[in-house]
Order: structure tokens, then sequence, then C-alpha cells
């Protein structure tokens, strides 16, 4: 496993790298519109759940960097509509505690269990939901703690769905992704994923 996991971290390495670049030279213009269409899909998937009957009551989302393309807006707008948001607090040992959104007390690391939907941060998703992140490995504790039948979404730009993203055997899926340009379904396939 040491030389495949060497051969993953090192395709990784270099595809963050890339892809950090390509949004290190995106316009505040671009980043303003890519956040805008991101929100309006993400509201429009949480219109559609409640009438579904799969309201989002719990969601678990993230305050974003400078270049990524969620925003404190839809953190304010989904607490509007009646949800609970809870953004995560990083533990000394990587793992991710929470907060209710946007001054609660700390919350512990399973309470994401509760979760009614998941907006992940990531750099890259390909079409079998294998997503990739910064590197801390994080998300993928995180997500080895939600329910199956929960909408767990990585937020991207244009052009961040890949046709492979490389993985480890700890690496967690996602199950959707949004981008400007939509909300997209992705069917993940029962893996056989090593606990972390």
């Amino acid at each position: 496993m040491g030389e495949a996991h060497g051969s993953a971290a090192s395709a990784k390495r270099a595809l963050r790298a890339r892809l950090l670049a390509h949004r290190k030279a995106l316009t505040a213009e671009q980043l303003e519109a890519a956040r805008a269409a991101v929100r309006g899909h993400i509201l429009d998937q949480m219109k559609e759940s409640a009438r579904a009957g799969r309201g989002w009551r719990t969601v678990c989302a993230y305050q974003p960097l400078a270049t990524e393309p969620g925003s404190v807006a839809l953190l304010e707008e989904l607490a509007e509509r009646g949800a609970a948001v809870l953004v995560p607090l990083l533990l000394p040992d990587r793992d991710l505690a929470w907060t209710r959104w946007p001054d609660g007390p700390p919350l512990a690391p399973d309470v994401v269990a509760q979760a009614t939907a998941v907006l992940a941060p990531a750099l890259a998703v390909d079409g079998h939901g294998h997503r990739l992140g910064r590197g801390g490995g994080s998300y993928d504790r995180v997500l080895s703690r939600v329910g199956l039948d929960v909408p767990v979404a990585a937020l991207l730009h244009r052009g961040e769905i890949l046709d492979e993203v490389p993985t480890d055997p700890w690496d967690r899926p996602v199950n959707a992704v949004v981008t400007p340009d939509g909300w997209q379904q992705i069917t993940v396939a029962e893996s056989t994923v090593e606990p972390l």
C-alpha cells in the first residue's frame, strides 16, 4: 500500500497545485458570479427537498476561503430559511467539531450524524464522487459519520468536475456537486472504504 499511497499522494499534490493556481487567477467578478450561482442552486435544492418531505433541518456547511465558491451569504440564507447551520471548528488532531453559525457554542464531532444536508469544500470531484480536498483528511472523517441517505454536496467552480480524481482507500465520496451550472447528483457505488 505504501507505493500506491505515495503515487496517489504525489498525484493529489500536483492536481491541488494546478487547481489552486486556477482559483487564484479568478477575478473578483468571476468569484462573485460563481458564488451567486452556486448559492441559487443550493437554495433551489433546499426548496425541492422540502417539497419532497425531506427538509433540510440541520445543514453542516463551512465558512469559505477567499477563492471558494461558497459564501457567507449562503450561510445567512440557509439560516433565514429555517435550517440550523453548523460550521466546523478544527481540532488539534485535524478532526472537526462544529458550532452553530454564526456564534453558537462548540459541539462534538459526531453532531454531523444529525445533518440532513452537508455542503463540503472541495477542489475537484470526479463522476464517481471521489473528492479532492486540501489534504488534511478532516472531511474524510466527517463524511464517515454522515448517513448514507443524506445529500452531501461538494461546492465547485466550473471546470472542477474531472474525469478522475486520485484517491486513497480512506477517501470518502460525495453524492452531489454544485457548480455555477447547477446541482448534479452522483451515483456512488458501494465501496470498500477503509476505516479511518
